[in-house]
């Protein structure tokens, strides 16, 4: 069984002075060693496990994957991932939109278009971003984190999620994280249920509605394994 991390423990202490963005509810805490994001999780759903276990399913493939943990917090219950970004002062961390917008200042942060030129969101135009600033390494990681996304069934995979780090103007893959809306995250138990007893629902949750933010634009692909093909 997974250890669940309390963190109204005396040795965790809430750090106010740090704001958080995103759709749900987090909170950062710092104990003597680590810092921790807490993130509660949204009504039936299992967010949390989802974390969790796509964190185990990356380390066993090793794929770098943000350690997450399940965590409480005055009887809430959810998951912490621990603050990948290194402190070393010559590196810095860098989410992938910074790139695409350095490249294309009028592609709109809010709705990953670029009404301009049409280089939205897409397999297509972030790997042409990869291309360019390092070459196969990054387009290895890249694909791994596809088909990583493709097995979990990640749905959320948008351009402020994944990211790069830089060490002395070269840049390699920063741990893949947020992982939530995944593996089956807002599944209730009858549906669950019906999912290993009807083949035709099975298929339909792995497959048919297993669809990435990351399409291929020219064919308007969206489904994880048809971009994996």
């Amino acid at each position: 069984m997974f250890e669940i991390i309390n963190l109204n423990d005396k040795e965790w202490n809430l750090n106010k002075e740090i704001n958080t963005s995103g759709r749900n509810k987090k909170y950062w805490f710092r104990n003597n060693k680590e810092e921790v994001l807490f993130k509660f999780i949204k009504p039936n759903t299992r967010e949390h496990v989802s974390e969790k276990i796509a964190y185990e399913i990356g380390e066993l493939l090793n794929i770098s994957v943000a350690r997450y943990d399940f965590a409480s917090y005055n009887n809430n219950e959810g998951s912490i991932s621990y603050n990948f970004k290194e402190k070393e002062s010559n590196i810095e961390y860098f989410e992938i939109v910074k790139f695409i917008m350095d490249e294309y200042p009028n592609y709109d942060f809010n709705t990953m278009k670029n009404e301009n030129n049409g280089k939205d969101y897409s397999f297509e135009l972030c790997l042409e971003i990869l291309e360019n600033l390092n070459g196969e390494k990054l387009i290895e990681d890249y694909i791994r984190m596809i088909l990583f996304d493709a097995l979990i069934g990640n749905s959320d995979r948008h351009h402020s999620n994944w990211g790069l780090y830089n060490k002395r103007d070269k840049y390699y893959f920063a741990p893949l994280y947020d992982h939530s809306p995944s593996l089956g995250f807002n599944l209730t138990d009858k549906k669950i249920k019906q999912f290993y007893k009807d083949k035709r629902y099975q298929n339909s949750v792995l497959y048919s509605n297993s669809k990435s933010l990351l399409k291929i634009k020219d064919k308007n692909i969206t489904k994880h394994f048809d971009i994996v093909k």
